[in-house]
């Protein structure tokens, strides 16, 4: 091994001469697996300044005795060991020596293994132990190294880049990778190098002429090794419900060993936010598992693990999948007890269990007759809900029981992992008794003209209480809507008999029936449900006698009002009066005889007199109005209504809705319960007023489609009720044709309104009455025919009448169908035109023209005509065109044609359209085709040119096609191969040869020509002539001169983005302004033909070649004589880095090879520009309401920066935290404890301007950074602390560099949460009091609104119980606060309290405080007076006095001598303050020996 001398000093205290004192003993730093530095603590008394001073080490290996010592290691409390034989531990020792002696050896150090050979990378290594060299020098980075060479000799030629290979294993040529750096610098860092491996290295220098050869491989370094990397996800191996147990694969650790392993443990939280870290130990890390008990049932947990080695500590590792401990059954219920019993069942309480991890499904309630459960009488399942959890009060009730019966229950859990156990079942419960059942209903035992005697049996069960006594109820129908209950009781006959019977007589009755009765039983508990109703009774009752005919009192239009007399015998029947009267009418008087079989409607409705209103209101039928709708000359209708009461002069009925102007005869005849009188006789004739019309049927088409201009429309005139009909009017909506828009609008039809049709214009029409059409005694029906002109041919017309009377006019007629005209031939066409600019081409035109009116029959096709001549000669037709567009094909190229069109439908041709031939084209029937572009040259031909080296002469003839217009120019195309995929080209005016100068000398070339007209280039003729180009002379051969120095300029844009960079340079040949390029065998045989500009730049010298670009294959422009362009010899850049020093360089090209580079331009400084972007920002502290931020400054292009802009922008806002405290529920905001998500301007919270000054942290830069002009803070560590953020929020960051160009890109953090609080306040606690007692009070309170980021864990309840008297409300808060009161820890489920063993009317002050995991939140607010009242026990009355009053004489100054003083001790109030006090004495007369109250 080779021990390392450090290279610098530390300054330490001084202390008086003397040995040194012992060290603590070393402690090792792996670098990797070939070094490890072993550092220790200098001892109290060290002393620099002694020459003497230095520090010694001694090194053994495990398993022997034999020890190395290394001494004057120098006063550098450190040493390196390098090349330790792989697998085995060493252990070292230390000691300071100084001008008085060595100190004593400190402990030795704990042991450090060697990793193996074969484990120090990923992959195995399979190779031969030469192979695995190890390294001479090590690497401070563990992906990055600097290597140095020293500068070969240039032979002449400036050095002007290095090409460096590198390789972990030069054998290898898959390791094998090559750089390319274009300065001279003898050092570079190379960057993405693997960690903890070994590489070497080889260099080449690059000059103008070429390169060099490769040095040999150099000695080997290594780069340091790192921490282990991050373990995969854990995998179960196991899982019961109460443990698990986890492995995971050891993780790749360069060969170190894993000193131990920390486990993450979350619980339903996949974030991992709420974690437990287990810490592992030395010994756990030789098997990479886990086993953890005393975990939840059912419950779902992640893991996490980080390994620990030499190196450090990994990153935690990949997040483990769900894994679940199993499930099992709910445990046992507690608390079983009876809350309530009544006679609707018995209520229940008891507290639900631990479920296990399986979410409580619901609760199994049984009972039995016995403790014992056996056998079960019934049972009832009680759904849980989400928040039935562990300690949660469950309620239920128990219905469907039998009264006064003893019962015992008991119940369990149930969850999807099973039944839990039942619990101990309850005392005896006796169900409290309940009203007696449903008693039948009564039945009739006797009946007479006024009475009856009902009777019931007692056989109704009494539910637990004895029946004491029936009532009985009747009334005239079974709903028992208007009952009359009789008075008392029913009658007990018979008491010995079983059953009893119990009869009751209703008396006084006057209406026949029906009657129905029922009954209910009372016990002492109340009266049972009525009964239903018995079958209907009735009396005995006589029928009444006929009545006189009904008589006419008034008509009107469509309604008469009849009145009647009623029968003589009305109020004389046995049991009763008329139940209702029936009136009868016809328009017929056979139609109402007794031996008519005419059908009878039976009618609805009152009559009503409100037309008559000098008349008295008629009474109001039983079934609703009387109408009769429709004219039946043979039925008969019929109307019921109820009797008025008795009177000799009952009012009128009012028939309403009958026909105008008819005759109508009537019937009447009363209905008693008994039976119904015969019919009256029947009436006189009476008959209703005339009126308009009635609304007429459709009008129909007599001859529909005689003619294309008129229509005979027939009127049937309709019922004329009562007048005669004498005109009629028409309206009309039309024309309409098939395939065009419908109209909808209706007119009159003629000049105006006044114009109607009378009998004078029309052919009368007698038609015979259908068996639909009843409409009077008449056997015929008249119609009117009229002939309607002036109408559209082949259109549709519709129609609607009217008819008039010397009343008034009827309705409007229903629209009639559709009636048509005759169809004739199309209208005129319009002329043809040019629909849209491509319908016209070369050689096809697209045809347009707009359909004509088709006049009522479909168009079949069209003709087209054309011509080119204007004079309409030389006509071309095309026939049957089925659309109203043709496509004309195959035309001449820019010509002017002429078009007519004509339509053809089924009555024949239309009239073709007019031609406007002074219209432009595309319009009025003039449409021309377009110019196309020419056919190829003909008959192409090519020659070499005698003499001249790369020269042709190429001639060809005109197109065969122009294409509608002249040729104006032509293209000759030369390329090296026949299918051209490379050429170039050669364009010249309509002269049909060419020469071609500037050709390859000895090359075969293949020439092709096209033509040109207005419409551009026509395809070439694709049959290239071949040729072949005269050779160069014979000669030397001489490269192309080195260019001068190129010329670099910056061309100024707005910016550094517009800015670019121009090169110019001149060409270095020798040329003859008259002869050219001058061929010289000694100095240039070829003329240059293209250059390659090479262009770098860097920060603060080119030479840096932070960038490089260049442009290649820039060609050499030349004049006709060959002589070089220089004005053209000219390159740009564009893409350029801001504020970098650039120069130019220029390498020339031809058939001779290549120029050495020339010498470089002047540098160029390119405009400064905005900064970077930052690399990175992230969050490095936080807390509840700030964060520390972290970033390097960029770079600031060539100008410093000035400051930093900061955006904070909030992405989800807990709300409810007010002024430093958080809202208590009932604040009045109803979005506390919720979060919120700002949108649009609303996210970004604040924006701060930074000065690098405030926020940079002094000495900390990142590796790698170098100054540079512009830049000198570039990797200068920055922090900033953001306040006033909510806690347990989510914001992002993003921040951006200014400089004096401009604000620089931004870069943003990843959305952060801000620390979880504790949670607010809960809601002040008010009692319930529907569970106060007078020894218990119950209180509940509101959960709180804010969590602060974090779930409710527990409350803590503090209580302190005060009586009535002692309530002083300014010394609550101290009182509840104080050490006399009581507290409980509730848990989160729990918002009720109970407080038991009170006196009664103390009161209870609690206050409530809730546990996240942050701690307690501040206490609730303190009850109010309202509330205070709720959280008292139930007063009761005074006790009784302990102690029994003292009689005492009265004072000697008390003047009455026969008065006694009485005392006694006031007892406890009980929660009212005492009002009065009762004293009863008792005088003691001894010689009488008796007392008196």
């Amino acid at each position: 091994p080779v021990a390392c001398r450090g290279m610098s000093a530390r300054r330490q205290r001084r202390h008086p001469a003397g040995l040194p004192a012992r060290l603590a003993a070393p402690r090792t730093r792996p670098h990797n697996a070939w070094c490890v530095f072993v550092e220790w603590v200098p001892p109290a008394n060290e002393d620099l300044d002694d020459e003497a001073f230095s520090y010694e080490l001694r090194c053994r290996k495990d398993g022997t005795e034999h020890e190395m010592l290394l001494v004057d290691i120098g006063p550098e409390p450190r040493a390196q060991f390098n090349d330790l034989e792989a697998g085995q531990k060493y252990f070292f020792q230390a000691r300071t020596r100084n001008s008085a002696g060595a100190g004593p050896w400190s402990f030795w150090s704990s042991g450090y293994v060697v990793p193996e050979l074969d484990t120090i990378h990923r992959t195995h290594i399979e190779a031969a132990a030469s192979r695995l060299r190890h390294p001479k020098t090590h690497s401070e980075n563990a992906r990055s190294a600097v290597i140095r060479w020293e500068e070969p000799c240039s032979h002449g030629a400036q050095i002007m880049g290095y090409r460096i290979q590198y390789a972990s294993d030069p054998e290898d040529p898959d390791t094998v990778f090559s750089l390319t750096v274009w300065r001279r610098d003898t050092f570079l860092q190379i960057d993405g190098l693997l960690p903890n491996h070994v590489y070497f290295f080889r260099v080449s220098a690059i000059n103008e002429v070429g390169e060099s050869e490769w040095t040999p491989w150099s000695e080997g370094f290594a780069t340091r090794a790192v921490e282990p990397e991050a373990p995969l996800a854990p995998e179960l191996v196991s899982a019961q419900p109460h443990e698990v147990v986890i492995k995971w694969a050891p993780p790749f650790a360069c060969g170190f060993k894993i000193l131990r392993y920390d486990v993450l443990v979350s619980k339903n939280d996949p974030s991992m936010d709420s974690a437990v870290e287990v810490r592992g130990s030395g010994v756990a890390a030789e098997e990479p598992s886990l086993y953890l008990r005393d975990l939840d049932p059912n419950t779902t947990y992640y893991f996490q693990v980080r390994a620990e080695s030499a190196m450090g500590m990994s990153p935690w590792g990949q997040r483990s999948q769900a894994i679940c401990t199993t499930s099992t059954a709910p445990d046992m219920c507690t608390g079983l007890k009876v809350v309530g019993n009544d006679s609707d069942g018995v209520s229940l309480e008891f507290v639900a269990p631990e479920d296990n991890g399986s979410p409580l499904t619901s609760f199994i309630v049984r009972w039995a007759s016995n403790p014992w459960m056996t056998p079960e009488i019934g049972s009832i399942e009680v759904p849980a809900t989400l928040k039935t959890q562990k300690g949660a009060m469950v309620f239920c009730r128990v219905t469907g029981l039998l009264p006064g019966t003893c019962y015992h229950f008991d119940c369990a859990a149930r969850s999807r992992a099973g039944l839990g156990k039942f619990c101990q079942s309850t005392q005896e419960v006796v169900t409290a008794p309940a009203v007696p059942a449903q008693p039948d209903a009564p039945k009739l035992a006797e009946r007479t003209a006024t009475s009856m005697l009902l009777y019931l049996d007692d056989t109704t069960f009494d539910n637990g209480a004895p029946i004491t006594k029936y009532e009985l109820r009747y009334d005239r129908t079974s709903s028992f809507s208007n009952p009359v209950r009789c008075i008392g009781s029913m009658h007990v006959v018979g008491t010995h008999a079983r059953p009893r019977r119990f009869e009751y007589p209703v008396t006084g009755l006057t209406e026949h029936g029906p009657y129905y009765f029922s009954v209910r039983a009372i016990n002492s508990v109340g009266p049972s449900p009525w009964s239903g109703p018995s079958t209907a009774q009735f009396l005995q009752l006589e029928s009444p006698i006929r009545m006189a005919p009904p008589r006419l009192v008034a008509s009107e239009i469509t309604t008469l009002l009849i009145a009647y007399s009623p029968p003589a015998n009305l109020g004389s029947c046995v049991g009763g009066s008329i139940l209702e009267y029936e009136m009868r009418y016809a328009r017929t008087h056979a139609a109402l005889h007794e031996d008519s079989q005419t059908e009878t409607t039976l009618l609805a409705g009152p009559a009503d007199a409100a037309q008559f209103p000098h008349l008295p209101t008629p009474a109001v039928g039983r079934r609703g109005e009387a109408v009769a709708a429709v004219d039946d000359i043979e039925k008969v209708w019929k109307l019921r209504w109820k009797p008025p009461p008795h009177d000799a002069n009952p009012p009128p009925q009012l028939i309403k809705q009958l026909l105008t102007g008819r005759t109508y005869f009537f019937q009447i005849r009363s209905v008693s319960a008994y039976g119904a009188a015969p019919w009256s006789n029947i009436s006189e004739p009476f008959q209703t007023k005339p009126s308009p019309p009635a609304k007429p049927p459709p009008v129909t088409c007599v001859a529909e489609g005689d003619s294309c201009y008129f229509a005979v429309l027939r009127l049937t005139l309709p019922d004329a009720n009562g007048r005669k009909i004498t005109a009629c009017r028409l309206r009309v909506v039309g024309p309409s044709w098939k395939n065009g828009p419908t109209a909808t609008e209706w007119r009159d039809f003629g000049q105006s309104e006044l114009d109607r049709v009378k009998a004078d214009d029309c052919r009368i029409v007698e038609l015979p009455l259908g068996p639909e059409a009843s409409t009077g005694e008449l056997g015929t029906t008249t119609a009117w025919d009229y002939t309607a002109m002036g109408l559209q041919p082949g259109a549709a017309y519709r129609w609607r009448v009217c008819c008039y009377n010397d009343v008034g006019a009827s309705e409007w007629s229903d629209p009639s169908e559709d009636i048509m005209t005759l169809p004739t031939v199309p209208n005129q066409c319009e002329p043809p035109f040019l629909e849209k600019e491509s319908d016209a081409s070369s050689s096809c035109l697209r045809v347009s023209w707009r359909p004509p009116h088709n006049n009522g029959a479909d168009i079949l096709h069209y003709t087209l005509m054309w011509t080119i001549n204007p004079r309409w000669q030389g006509v071309h037709t095309v026939e049957g065109i089925p659309e109203a567009n043709i496509l004309l094909e195959n035309l001449a190229p820019n010509q002017k044609h002429y078009f007519k069109v004509l339509a053809w439908n089924a009555e024949g041709p239309g009239r073709e359209s007019v031609l406007d031939i002074r219209s432009p084209s595309g319009t009025g029937g003039v449409i021309s085709t377009l110019a196309r572009v020419p056919t190829p040259p003909r008959n192409i031909q090519a020659c070499a040119i005698e003499k001249v080296a790369g020269a042709v002469h190429v001639h060809w003839e005109k197109p065969e096609d122009v294409g509608g217009s002249m040729v104006t120019r032509y293209k000759v195309l030369y390329a090296l191969t026949e299918d051209f995929d490379e050429f170039s080209e050669v364009v010249q005016k309509a002269s049909r040869e060419c020469r071609m100068m500037d050709m390859k000398p000895d090359q075969v070339y293949y020439i092709d020509c096209a033509a040109a007209n207005i419409m551009g280039y026509g395809s070439r003729s694709g049959h290239p002539v071949k040729v072949k180009t005269n050779p160069v002379p014979p000669a030397c051969v001489v490269a192309p001169r080195r260019p001068d120095q190129p010329v670099l300029s910056l061309i100024a844009g707005k910016g550094w983005a517009d800015s670019e960079f121009e090169v110019r340079w001149n060409c270095p040949e020798k040329t003859d302004p008259a002869k050219g390029f001058v061929y010289d065998e000694a100095t240039q045989t070829h003329p240059i033909l293209h250059y390659t500009i090479l262009l770098r730049g860097g920060m603060p010298d080119p030479e840096v070649a932070e960038h490089v670009t260049d442009i290649e294959y820039i060609e050499q422009a030349r004049g006709k004589k060959m002589t070089p362009k220089n004005k053209s010899n000219l390159a740009r850049f564009k893409t350029v880095l801001p504020g970098r020093y650039y120069q130019a360089l220029v390498q020339s090209f031809s058939e001779a090879g290549s120029s050495g580079w020339s010498i470089a331009s002047d540098v160029v400084r390119a405009p400064p520009g905005v900064p970077n972007a930052p690399l990175h920002l992230k969050v490095v502290e936080s807390d509840a309401k700030s964060v520390t931020l972290e970033w390097p400054c960029p770079s600031g292009n060539g100008e410093d920066i000035s400051e930093f802009v900061l955006q904070c922008c909030a992405e989800r806002v807990l709300q409810g935290w007010n002024g430093g405290d958080p809202l208590p529920p009932g604040s009045g905001d109803p979005s506390v404890g919720q979060y919120i998500v700002p949108e649009g301007d609303d996210r970004i919270m604040r924006t701060e301007s930074l000065t690098l000054k405030a926020c940079a942290v002094p000495g900390a830069f990142l590796e790698g950074s170098y100054a540079a002009i512009g830049a000198s803070d570039d990797g200068q560590i920055c922090r900033w602390k953001v306040d006033g953020l909510q806690p347990a929020s989510f914001y992002s960051f993003n921040i951006a560099a200014r400089n004096l160009i401009g604000m620089g890109g931004a870069i943003a953090c990843e959305s952060m949460r801000t620390d979880t609080v504790v949670t607010g306040p809960t809601g002040t606690p008010a009692g319930v009091p529907k569970y106060t007692s007078l020894s218990s009070v119950r209180f509940m309170w509101e959960p709180p609104a804010y969590l602060g980021g974090k779930l409710v864990e527990g409350y803590e309840v503090r209580w302190v119980v005060v009586p009535y008297v002692e309530l002083q409300p300014e010394e609550l808060p101290g009182m509840v606060l104080g050490e006399h009161s009581r507290s409980a820890q509730v848990a989160a489920e729990q918002t009720m309290f109970e407080v038991s063993g009170l006196r009664p009317g103390d009161s209870v002050i609690p206050l409530i405080r809730a546990r996240n995991g942050n701690g307690y939140s501040k206490w609730s607010r303190m009850p109010n007076a309202l509330q205070l009242e709720t959280l008292r026990s139930l007063a009761d009355v005074p006790q009784v006095l302990q102690k029994a009053p003292t009689l005492e004489r009265g004072a000697p100054t008390d003047h009455r001598p026969f008065s006694l003083v009485a005392r006694w001790v006031c007892p406890c109030h009980s929660g009212e303050l005492i009002n009065f006090f009762e004293l009863r004495f008792t005088p003691i007369m001894d010689d009488l020996d008796e007392q008196c109250d």
